[in-house]
């Protein structure tokens, strides 16, 4: 089960796993700027609360247009598995939790389309609660 984590706290453990992440999912951003947008409350990141070496980075954003709530997901990484497959319930689960009409994340690679509810939008993924 993910659990939210001080990344101050874990970063040790953190940062060697965001960048086994940019490296098969390149990026503009490094991990210093999930530091960063972590330590300043603009996103947070959940590990698990056992051993296994995962971890996501979200934020809550608002749609500009609709004004709807939605879930960002920012980083997901789990370094056996595809991190979707592991955390996309509690991830769902979060976003309707904090009441999210949807989940979106961005991603270079295009075998998501493959994976059934995800919409694609230019490089932008959603699904709706």
């Amino acid at each position: 089960m993910l659990e939210q984590v001080d990344v101050r706290a874990v970063w040790s453990a953190a940062e060697p796993m965001l960048e086994a992440l940019l490296e098969k999912t390149p990026q503009d951003s490094k991990p210093v700027d999930v530091y960063t947008a972590c330590v300043n409350s603009y996103a947070t990141m959940f590990m698990p609360d056992d051993d296994d070496e995962g971890l996501i980075v979200v934020s809550i954003r608002e749609n500009q247009f609709t004004g709807e709530s939605y879930l960002f997901v920012w980083m997901a990484y789990h370094k056996d598995k595809n991190a979707q497959e592991i955390y996309g319930q509690e991830i769902e689960d979060l976003a309707r939790r904090h009441g999210c009409a949807y989940i979106e994340f961005e991603s270079r690679r295009r075998g998501f389309e493959r994976r059934g509810d995800w919409e694609m939008l230019n490089t932008t993924f959603r699904k709706k609660l």
